[in-house]
């Protein structure tokens, strides 16, 4: 019967397009539960490293020969603030 292979195959089409939205959506949903870990270990770091700048009394590089430069104290600010705003972009609430 020629209706009835005509339903077969429109449902046939139906359940491919629901099978692809499906697939779509865990796909997405992984996506952003990458985004999402990705983000709180970057948090964690940014507090991390707040921590430690607000716990030291000065911040330093390591030089070529891996000997400590003490930077100037307006360095130290910028540092502060770089790190209260990766806090900020990578930390909810």
């Amino acid at each position: 019967v020629p209706g009835e292979a005509q339903r077969r195959e429109r449902t046939r089409r139906l359940l491919d397009v629901f099978a692809e939205e499906r697939r779509a959506k865990r796909e997405q949903a992984e996506r952003e539960r990458q985004r999402r870990a990705q983000a709180e270990a970057y948090c964690a770091r940014a507090r991390d490293r707040l921590r430690n700048l607000e716990r030291s009394s000065y911040v330093y590089e390591l030089d070529r020969d891996g000997n400590r430069v003490v930077l100037p104290e307006a360095r130290r600010d910028e540092a502060l603030a770089e790190a209260r705003a990766a806090i900020k972009r990578w930390c909810r609430g």
